[in-house]
């Protein structure tokens, strides 16, 4: 039972519901580890490896969002540099049209 004590509160509340028992957000981890241990449910190994797989959970959640959001930035980034691209092709458009302009401007001025 001394894992319970380890545990971070989502995740009790998180068990707790696993169990089938009322859970409300202003429980106290305390509060809660009562309520588990108290629970005819209970019993310490089966507890002990659903709340290590409630925790397996929360961490690949967290590491998957922090992947994605690596991604999204790496999309931003691709993204951003295809724009820079365009934007520099455009701008050599405009400017061998204007050399263009000029030379035909250059060419009526003399012939």
């Amino acid at each position: 039972m001394a894992f319970l004590g380890l545990t971070r509160k989502k995740e009790l509340q998180v068990l707790a519901t696993e169990l089938g028992l009322p859970v409300w957000d202003n429980l106290k981890i305390i509060q809660l580890r009562d309520l588990i241990t108290s629970s005819r449910k209970y019993e310490e190994e089966f507890v002990k490896n659903l709340l290590s797989s409630i925790a397996d959970e929360r961490k690949m959640a967290f590491w998957n969002g922090i992947l994605c959001e690596d991604e999204q930035l790496k999309r931003v980034a691709e993204d951003e540099q295809v724009e820079k691209e365009h934007l520099f092709e455009l701008e050599k458009l405009k400017i061998q049209l204007e050399l263009q302009k000029n030379s035909q401007k250059e060419a009526i001025a003399q012939g």
